[in-house]
C-alpha cells in the first residue's frame, strides 16, 4: 500500500505541524489533493495559530479534518 493512501483509496495527511516561524510544508497547497487531513493537535507539533489555519484551509478544500 502507498504511504499516505489507505486501504479505502482515501489520500490522508499531517497537517499544521508547525511552532512560530518553523514551517515544515506547505498545507494550503497540499489540501486540494487530500481527502483527510490530520491536524497535528495538543501541542504535538503546533501552536494554535497554525492548527487553526490549517483547519480553515482543509474547510475551504473540502477535506476531512481528523
Amino acid at each position: 500500500m502507498l504511504r499516505g493512501v489507505s486501504a479505502d483509496g482515501q489520500h490522508r495527511c499531517g497537517v499544521g505541524e508547525g511552532f512560530g516561524q518553523y514551517r515544515p510544508g506547505d498545507d494550503a497547497a497540499l489540501m486540494p489533493l487530500i481527502d483527510l487531513a490530520k491536524g497535528a493537535c495538543g501541542f504535538h507539533a503546533a501552536d494554535p495559530v497554525q492548527m487553526q489555519a490549517a483547519a480553515r484551509q482543509a474547510h475551504v478544500a473540502e477535506a476531512a479534518l481528523g
